[in-house]
C-alpha cells in the first residue's frame, strides 16, 4: 500500500507504443507483448500512486487502438492515451500539470518500454527513495535515480540473422534469462526535479542521463536492491543487440519469471508458442528511421528554443525531413520483393 507520509509526488510513467510504425503486423506483435508483460507488470506493483502516459499516434489503426483501450481498462483514471510526442521536458511539464502530478512543484517521472517489466515493488521503492531525498539536508536541485540490477530474457531460440550473414551458415541464439547489472537501462530511468526545471527522464537518452546530471551537479543514485528490479525482453523485433554479455544463466521456467514481475503466465506462453508467426525486423530500416527521426526531432527542438531561424528555408528543411521519414516508417518488417526468409 503507499505510504501516506511520503512525500514524494505519484509517479508519471511514460511508454512509447508503436510510434512511427504503420505497420500493423509490428503492433499486432508489440501488443502481445504489452498485454502479456508490460500491463499485467504494472497492475501487479503493491504502490498504485502512478499515473501511465502511453503515447501513441494519432492515426493508430482502429483495432490496434481498441485492442489497447481493452487491455488498459483496467487501470481506469490511472492511464492516458496521447498522441503527443512524449521524449521532451516540456511535454511532461505539461502533462504534470494536466495530471495534478506536482507535490509541492516537485515532478516525478519514469520511462518503461512497452516489452519491459517491473518488479511488483518498483514503484513503491522508486517513490520511497525520492521521498528519502526530499527529506535530505545538503541535498542538489535534481535528482537521477536507477535500478542497477535486472534480468535480460531472450524469450525463445531465434536466429542472429546478422551473425548467420557474416559467417555463412545459421547462427542460433538459444533461450536464456541471466542477471544483468547495469546503470540508466530504458526501463529504469527515474528522475525527480522541480517542474520548470527543464529536466525530467526525457532529459537526454538514457545512455546520456547520468553524464547530463552530473556535469550540472545534481544528484545520482544508483540503487541496489537485495532483487533484480526490472526484466528487459529479447525476441525477434528488437533493434539492437538481442544479448549483452557476460552470461550468467539462471535456472527458472517460465512460471517462476512470470510470478517475479507479475506477468500473465498464460499470456506469455500463447505468445511464445505463436512467436513463428511474426518475423525479424530490418535492420537498415530501423535504423533509417531512428537518424531521420532524431534529426527532424533535434530541428523542431531547436526552432522552439530559437537557436534556429523559423523561416521558409528551415520549414523546407522540417518538410523534407518529415517525408522521408514517412517514407521509411511504414513497412519495417517486409522484405524487398522476391526475398524469402532465411532458412
Amino acid at each position: 500500500m503507499p505510504d501516506a507520509r511520503n512525500p514524494a509526488p505519484p509517479l508519471l510513467l511514460m511508454t512509447r507504443h508503436g510510434r512511427g510504425i504503420s505497420d500493423e503486423r509490428y503492433l499486432e506483435h508489440r501488443q502481445h507483448l504489452l498485454e502479456s508483460v508490460t500491463v499485467p507488470s504494472l497492475l501487479a506493483q503493491t504502490d498504485s500512486l502512478f499515473i501511465w502516459a502511453i503515447s501513441i499516434e494519432a492515426d493508430m489503426p482502429a483495432a490496434a487502438r481498441a485492442r489497447l483501450e481493452r487491455m488498459v481498462e483496467p487501470f481506469g483514471e490511472r492511464v492516458l492515451l496521447t498522441s503527443k510526442h512524449l521524449p521532451n521536458t516540456a511535454g511532461v511539464a505539461a502533462l504534470t500539470r494536466r495530471l495534478g502530478l506536482d507535490a509541492d512543484g516537485w515532478v516525478l517521472s519514469g520511462r518503461l518500454d512497452d516489452d519491459d517489466a517491473w518488479h511488483p515493488d518498483g514503484v513503491r521503492l522508486i517513490r520511497q527513495h525520492a521521498g528519502q531525498w526530499l527529506q535530505r539536508q545538503g541535498r542538489a536541485e535534481a535528482l537521477a535515480m536507477t535500478f542497477g540490477l535486472g534480468y535480460e530474457w531472450l524469450m525463445y531460440d531465434l536466429e542472429d540473422r546478422a551473425a548467420s550473414q557474416r559467417r555463412g551458415h545459421p547462427v542460433i541464439l538459444k533461450a536464456i534469462i541471466h542477471p544483468f547489472q547495469t546503470r540508466f537501462m530504458g526501463c529504469s530511468v527515474f528522475v525527480l526535479s522541480q517542474q520548470d526545471s527543464g529536466l525530467s527522464c526525457f532529459a537526454a537518452t538514457h545512455p546520456q542521463i547520468e553524464a547530463l546530471f552530473r556535469e550540472r551537479g545534481h544528484d545520482v543514485q544508483v540503487l541496489m536492491e537485495d532483487h533484480p528490479m526490472w526484466l528487459f525482453t529479447r525476441h525477434k523485433q528488437v533493434a539492437t543487440n538481442y544479448l549483452h554479455g557476460p552470461l550468467h544463466p539462471l535456472d527458472l521456467d517460465l512460471g517462476q519469471i512470470c510470478a517475479l514481475f507479475g506477468l500473465d503466465h498464460d499470456k506469455v506462453a500463447r505468445y511464445i508458442a505463436s512467436e513463428s508467426e511474426f518475423d525479424y525486423l530490418q535492420p537498415d530500416a530501423i535504423r533509417q528511421r531512428n537518424e531521420l527521426a532524431t534529426q527532424l526531432g533535434a530541428l523542431r527542438q531547436a526552432v522552439r528554443e530559437g537557436s534556429v531561424t523559423n523561416d521558409a528555408e528551415t520549414g523546407a528543411r522540417l518538410h523534407a525531413l518529415s517525408e522521408r521519414l514517412e517514407a521509411v516508417r511504414g513497412n519495417v518488417l517486409s522484405r524487398p520483393e522476391g526475398e524469402t526468409p532465411h532458412g
